[in-house]
């Protein structure tokens, strides 16, 4: 460009380009379009954009790490026991009730606590369970006291030799006295010996008292 070629400026105002001299440079112009007067600046060079190609390549995208090679991700050795929800670690099998590590239990889904308790003697366990023994001599009684009763009581209410009437007690041998014998002491024997029968074979120890 020589020295005397006009220069293109851009109007502030109307973004207009207008050509000046080279000796107007610094000095106050008026615009042909708007009439805007400004002072000319000679324009500075624009810096050369960089390719989009480049820029795309330089910029990072969300998500990239840093340390990442490019290369995928190789499988490694695959663990598939049974683990703790609470503490994560292996429980002893896949069936396992109870962490054995943070005393998790996995059907109640709680953490197993501690408790102080009093220890439980031979005479705690005695007293505990004589209510179930005496329930069953009670049962063995009332079932030797029936079978005595339906057999014999047919030949100890029957009239002696001789005689035409019985005993005064001659109507316990009556259908309806047998009956009824026959439903009570059968429900005191299912009462009695249902108590019994838990006491001595599902609960035949005393329950833990804990300190306070």
């Amino acid at each position: 460009m020589a020295a005397t070629d006009p220069i293109k400026i851009t109007c502030p105002e109307c973004k207009k380009v207008i050509a000046v001299p080279p000796d107007l440079l610094g000095k106050k112009v008026r615009c042909k379009g708007c009439s805007k007067v400004f002072e000319a600046q000679k324009p500075t060079p624009a810096k050369e954009a960089t390719k989009p190609a480049e820029a795309d390549k330089k910029k990072p995208l969300p998500g990239d790490d840093p340390d990442d090679d490019g290369k995928a991700y190789g499988m490694h050795d695959m663990i598939l026991a049974a683990r703790c929800p609470n503490c994560a670690k292996e429980l002893a099998s896949e069936d396992a009730v109870l962490c054995i590590f943070c005393g998790y239990n996995n059907l109640t889904r709680q953490i197993a606590t501690t408790r102080k308790t009093y220890d439980i003697t031979g005479s705690d366990i005695f007293l505990w369970n004589l209510p179930g023994i005496i329930g069953f001599i009670i049962c063995l009684i009332l079932l030797t006291f029936n079978l005595i009763y339906m057999i014999k009581i047919d030949d100890w209410c029957s009239p002696e030799e001789g005689k035409t009437d019985g005993p005064w007690y001659g109507f316990m041998a009556h259908g309806s006295i047998k009956l009824w014998l026959i439903i009570i002491s059968g429900s005191i024997l299912f009462t009695v010996g249902k108590f019994s029968f838990i006491r001595l074979v599902y609960e035949n120890r005393p329950k833990e008292e804990e300190k306070i």
